[in-house]
């Protein structure tokens, strides 16, 4: 196997056309996903989510890779397409939310506890321990009156491990905007792999308007929820 990277430089020609009755003129139309999207395609606006949220890779590294081979392209132009320009996957991901929990009689979070019920230990910071797992026995116990119920929290650490490295590359956001793209994000790249779909080709399908693709909340109705990694 290997892979290649091209530049796809494409120039259009548009009739432009005057109506004298009007004062007025007019120009022919760009294709779908194209049209009123200024000079960067398809390909690079879809390249940008994907490398910033599912490869976990700064402004400044995607910045980078598009200059090496040959993208005339600016930081400014990253930072504002990112926050402003995937408007269609805030709902997206607002569907898949309210579908996983439809689809579920259980949500996890990340809050571990020891599994211990004894009362006293003598260690002062481990019969505090206990004692705060005893105060939660009953909701650690429900596994035995829901046998669905997972017995750890592994499913939702290692989902957390997922926020913790976006953090180590990119430390915070710096606006509303961008903390709601890198949600929105995080949820689709996150469920497409659970479901088996490329992120990459999705986003393709959503930005290029051509919306061929099920959306993740169908695919999830569909197959009863998304596998949990335990």
């Amino acid at each position: 196997q290997d892979i290649k990277i091209i530049t796809d430089n494409v120039k259009y020609q548009r009739e432009i056309f005057y109506s004298p009755s009007t004062g007025k003129t007019y120009a022919g139309k760009l294709p779908k996903g194209i049209e009123g999207e200024g000079e960067f395609g398809i390909g690079i606006r879809s390249l940008i989510p994907l490398l910033k949220s599912e490869c976990n890779m700064s402004e400044k590294g995607i910045l980078d890779l598009f200059q090496n081979f040959g993208i005339s392209i600016s930081s400014a132009y990253i930072s504002n397409r990112w926050t402003k320009g995937y408007d269609i996957f805030h709902n997206e991901k607002d569907e898949i939310y309210k579908i996983g929990l439809s689809l579920t009689t259980f949500q996890q979070i990340d809050d571990t506890g020891a599994r211990l019920f004894s009362k006293a230990t003598g260690y002062a910071d481990l019969d505090d321990r206990i004692s705060k797992t005893l105060n939660k026995k009953q909701e650690l116990l429900l596994v035995l009156k829901y046998p669905e119920l997972p017995i750890h929290n592994n499913a939702s650490e290692l989902a957390a491990r997922v926020q913790a490295r976006d953090r180590d590359v990119s430390l915070h956001t710096m606006s509303e905007a961008g903390t709601r793209v890198k949600d929105t994000f995080m949820t689709i790249s996150q469920t497409a792999k659970k479901l088996g779909v490329r992120t990459y080709e999705y986003i393709y399908d959503r930005v290029s308007g051509a919306c061929k693709m099920p959306s993740l909340a169908d695919l999830m109705l569909e197959r009863g929820g998304v596998p949990l990694d335990l």
